[in-house]
This record gives structure tokens, sequence and C-alpha cells, in this order.
């Protein structure tokens, strides 16, 4: 039975124990809420604020798209695993973090599903979203001493398009992820979806684009 599976569901359901270090040392704990409870809050927190609907229009916060398409893609994936799973979804159908519990039932209750799969996206999941709304990492684009964007070295462009809440943006293609840790530190193009990540990719990534400016 993995333990693995049900802390990485626990962690995107319910709320959880976190450890606040600094420097190294565990200086105390929080509780965190459920991660898919704080992307879904996310989406609207801010709608409504102010003077409601008597503000100007250019006043008001909009939706988060970046947290709806993430929510929008979480919850199709989990239904799309509860369909596969064949598993009551009647009663859960409309509530995302139910019905992943029920999920997880399931895979647990059967020994022949290899859970490695399902790990892997739940991980991924919990990056996003704490990227997105728990901890962002600093952003930084590539740009060399003229501060034009460098080109991604593998599809050459330096621009992407990308769909942004329903809408066709222009934007940096390499842009990078800073965290206090190097090796959590990346690179990526929007365009291609090369990924430079942690030390070894940094260095790669130096080398392709020599003088790079970070």
């Amino acid at each position: 039975m993995s333990t693995e599976l049900r802390d990485l569901v626990n962690i995107l359901t319910r709320s959880h124990t976190l450890e606040v270090t600094q420097h190294g040392r565990t200086i105390g704990h929080r509780t965190q809420t459920a991660l898919l409870t704080k992307l879904r809050d996310a989406v609207t927190s801010n709608i409504g604020s102010g003077n409601g609907g008597s503000s100007p229009a250019h006043t008001r916060t909009t939706i988060d798209h970046q947290a709806l398409d993430a929510y929008t893609a979480i919850e199709r994936q989990i239904r799309a695993w509860a369909t596969n799973l064949d598993v009551n979804i009647r009663a859960n159908w409309g509530d995302p973090t139910a019905l992943l519990r029920t999920v997880q039932v399931q895979l647990l209750a059967d020994a022949r599903i290899d859970l490695h799969p399902y790990e892997t996206t739940l991980r991924r999941w919990i990056h996003q979203i704490e990227d997105l709304i728990v901890d962002p990492p600093a952003r930084f684009t590539i740009r060399d001493d003229d501060n034009q964007l460098r080109p991604c070295p593998r599809c050459q462009q330096r621009w992407a398009i990308l769909d942004i809440g329903g809408e066709q943006e222009r934007v940096p293609a390499l842009v990078g992820s800073r965290r206090d840790q190097l090796d959590d530190t990346e690179v990526r193009c929007r365009q291609c979806d090369t990924i430079w990540h942690g030390i070894t990719g940094l260095r790669e990534l130096a080398g392709l684009l020599p003088e790079t400016v970070a």
C-alpha cells in the first residue's frame, strides 16, 4: 500500500501541517489549506473586491486565468481517472477534491494498478499550485548586453504565443524561475517547452548562450 499516494492526495485535498524553516533549521509549524482549495479560491478571490459592482470597470480585478486554467485541467484529469477506474462518481462528480479521494480509494484497493504515473501527476500538480499561489518563484528573462531577448538555442524563437484565459498573448520565450536553492532553479522555453533545470542545466544553457545575462 502506497503511503506516498496517500500523502500526495492529502496535500491536495486536506489541511496539513508544514514545517517553518530558517537557515536550514525548523523554527515552527503552520497549517496549510488543502492545495486544491487554495487553487479554487485563487480563481475568484478578488472578484467583488473594492466597491463591488459600482466600481469603475478599469479598477476591478479580473479572474486569475492561470489559476482557472490549472484548476480546469486538474478537474478534467481527475474526472478522466474516475471514469477509467469505473468508480461510483455520482455523489462527488461536481467536487474534484472529494472525487480525488474516491479515486485514491479505488487505486489503493487494486494491487495490480501501477501507482507511479498517478504519483508523478499529483507531484506535478502540487508543484504547479505552489508556483502559482503558495510560493511563486522569482521570474526572469534571458537578455543580451543590449537588453534584447535571447532566442531559445533549441527553436531559435525569442517570443512564444500562449493561450491565456482564452486569448492569444505574445510573451518572451525563454523565462527562468529562480529559487533559493540553485538545484531548484530552471529556465524554460515556452515555445518548444525545452527545460534547463538545476546547476547542470544552467551550465548547459550558459554554454549555448555565451555571455548570458540572467
